[in-house]
């Protein structure tokens, strides 16, 4: 309404002082033209959203990768730690769900499971064993890039020990959607009592997840 207005008055002065004013039809296109450039210049363009995932990567050859995580139960006031260990082929070397019955809190079950995960190596015999988990305060204070958090500062502190069950480790940062496996193994300790392991087997409920990692694996090597 407002376009029409204008032109309106504009071609109404333009008879009044300068004698010359323009047909109703053209106004009527000048009308259109001014709200179809309006509408223009006023429509953000909708870029496509790009979603970038990380996809589980393997060790290198002769290594063994742990992926771990950890959960907290807040309404059984519990917590649980899920392992995942692979070797380079993306095959399972044993996963673990295990029940806490400890008032943990997310970043000291996440320490947890780093812990868990390089027990349940050195239970399977293996050697060179990269841990990985998504909660990268802790990756960085086991590598010594940082300071770790106060509330686990022991924990950090008793790694050196770690050695123990296997001589030649480390750690690694992943983002969520690269740490899949062990998230899920992680929840379903919120079913269990207590603690239990598969040994080269796959647990059923991570067998989709698994078999998307090899899957995303082969189609990256390819």
């Amino acid at each position: 309404m407002i376009y029409c207005n204008w032109c309106i008055w504009k071609n109404r002065n333009l008879l009044k002082f300068e004698g010359r004013g323009k047909a109703a039809k053209v106004l009527v296109k000048e009308v259109e033209l001014l709200v179809e450039e309006f509408r223009s210049g006023n429509t953000k363009e909708k870029l496509p959203v790009v979603v970038r995932t990380q996809a589980w990567r393997p060790p290198r050859e002769g290594w063994y990768k742990a992926n771990v995580d950890g959960a907290v139960f807040k309404e059984t006031n519990s917590c649980g730690v899920g392992v995942v260990i692979r070797n380079d082929q993306g095959q399972i070397m044993g996963a673990m769900s295990k029940r806490l019955n400890l008032p943990l809190g997310a970043v000291e079950v996440e320490a947890k499971a780093f812990e868990e995960g390089l027990r349940l190596a050195g239970d399977l015999g293996l050697n060179q064993v990269i841990l990985e988990g998504d909660a990268q305060s802790i990756t960085n204070a086991l590598m010594g890039k940082s300071l770790p958090p106060s509330s686990i500062q022991r924990l950090i502190a008793g790694a050196s020990r770690w050695k123990q069950w296997v001589q030649v480790w480390s750690a690694s940062y992943v983002r969520r959607d690269g740490n899949g496996a062990a998230h899920v193994m992680a929840q379903n300790a919120k079913s269990i009592s207590d603690c239990v392991v598969w040994v080269e087997d796959t647990p059923p409920m991570i067998q989709c997840q698994v078999h998307r990692d090899v899957l995303m694996l082969n189609q990256v090597s390819v």
